[in-house]
C-alpha cells in the first residue's frame, strides 16, 4: 500500500513522500499556492490550488504582494524553494506577513549521531587542534543532548576539562545514569558512559571554584575541549569538528531544531508536521508541534527539547515541515 498516491510522479522519491492526506486538510479551507516542478500533477490532488513552478521566483512577485482577505497556504514541493526561504529572509519575512501556513520538505540530511549545545554554552573557539566552548558563568552550568541512531545504545562521551589560568576548580558532570565528580587543575581528560537507550541523554556540567577575569572582562572557569562520540567497539561516531560544527556554521534550513527556531522568530506560532518515507510504503508519523508567542523566540533550552524529541532523519525519511502564523492551527 502506498500512502502517498501521487503516481505521476513515482519516480521521484521527494513526491513518494509528500502526505497529500494532510497537505488536503490544510488546504480545504484556504487557497493554496504551490510552488513545484510539476504543477499539474499536484494541481488534481489539490483540487483549486494556483501553481508556480518557477523556482528562480522574484521577491517581487504577485505570490508574495499582499494577499486578500483569503487564508493562503504556500506548499513548496521542492527543497530549492525551501532554500530559497531560508537564504532570503526578505522572502521568509513576506512568506509569515502574506501566508497563514508554509509546507515544504527537509531531506535526510541529519548526521547518525549529533550533539546540541544547550543553555550554559558560550561561543565556539578553536585553532588548528583544538574546539572549545566556556561554561557561561552567569548561567552557572551547560547543557550537551546526545543523540545517536547507533545499533549500539551504550557509547562513551570524551572530552578535556580545561580550567582558566591553571587554577584548581572542581566539576560535577551529571549524565542521567550517574554523576561523576573531577578535580581539574590545568587540562584532564575524561571518559563518560551513556545509555541512549531512550533515544538522547542530557549531560550537565557544573564546576564550582574561583571564576577568572580576562583583560576583556570575560568571566571564564571551565571549558569543554574536542568533545567526540565512541562506540563501545572503539568506531568513532562523532570527531570533534562535527561535535562543533552547529555553533560554527549551523544550517538553519537542514536542521530541524534549527528550523524550528527561524520560524518561530520570524512570526509563525505553530511549526509541526510529518516524517515520511522516499518509498512513500510507510506512513507518515507526525512530528510534535512546538508553539510560541509573537515577538518572543525560542532560547536554547527550547532548542535542546525540540533537538532531543525530533527524529533523526536517516533511512530514507523525509521531514514535511508546516508553520503557521495561526496558533489555532496545530494540524497534524
Amino acid at each position: 500500500m502506498k500512502f502517498s498516491d501521487l503516481s505521476i510522479v513515482s519516480c521521484a522519491p521527494i513526491y513518494k513522500s509528500m502526505p497529500l492526506k494532510w497537505l488536503r486538510r490544510l488546504s480545504e479551507s484556504k487557497s493554496a499556492v504551490l510552488w513545484t516542478r510539476v504543477p499539474n500533477a499536484l494541481a488534481k490532488e489539490l483540487a483549486g490550488a494556483e501553481c508556480i513552478n518557477d523556482l528562480n521566483l522574484e521577491l517581487g512577485s504577485d505570490v508574495f504582494a499582499e494577499p486578500s482577505w483569503r487564508k493562503r497556504i504556500l506548499i513548496c514541493s521542492e527543497e530549492t524553494g525551501r532554500e530559497r526561504l531560508f537564504q532570503e529572509p526578505d522572502m521568509m519575512l513576506r512568506a509569515s506577513l502574506n501566508f497563514e501556513s508554509v509546507v515544504f520538505p527537509i531531506r535526510n540530511r541529519d548526521r547518525l549521531s549529533r550533539v546540541f549545545w544547550g543553555s550554559g554554552t558560550s561561543f565556539l573557539e578553536k585553532n588548528d587542534v583544538n574546539h572549545w566552548v566556556w561554561i557561561d558563568s552567569e548561567k552557572g552550568d551547560l547543557e550537551l543532548s546526545v543523540r545517536s541512531a547507533s545499533e549500539m545504545p551504550f557509547v562513551m562521551l570524551t572530552c578535556d576539562l580545561v580550567s582558566a589560568n591553571e587554577v584548581q576548580r572542581h566539576v560535577r558532570v551529571s549524565t542521567g545514569l550517574c554523576d561523576f565528580e573531577f578535580s581539574v587543575n590545568k587540562n584532564q581528560k575524561i571518559m563518560l558512559p551513556l545509555d541512549l537507550t531512550g533515544g538522547s541523554v542530557v549531560v550537565r556540567f557544573r564546576p564550582s571554584g574561583p571564576v577568572y577575569e580576562t583583560k576583556s572582562k570575560r568571566r571564564i572557569a571551565i571549558a569543554i575541549q574536542n568533545v567526540t562520540l565512541v562506540a563501545l567497539d572503539g568506531k568513532t561516531l562523532l570527531d570533534s569538528a562535527e561535535a562543533y560544527r552547529d555553533l560554527e556554521s549551523p544550517d538553519p534550513s537542514t536542521d530541524l531544531c534549527l528550523v524550528r527556531h527561524c520560524l518561530h522568530s520570524f512570526g509563525f506560532l505553530s511549526v509541526g508536521g510529518w516524517v515520511a518515507s522516499e518509498t512513500g510504503l510507510q506512513e507518515p508519523q507526525s512530528l510534535q508541534t512546538t508553539v510560541s508567542v509573537p515577538a518572543i523566540v525560542p532560547d536554547r533550552e527550547t532548542l535542546g527539547a525540540s533537538f532531543r524529541r525530533d527524529p533523526l532523519l536517516t533511512d530514507g525519511a523525509i521531514a514535511w515541515v508546516h508553520a503557521s502564523t495561526n496558533p489555532q492551527v496545530l494540524l497534524p
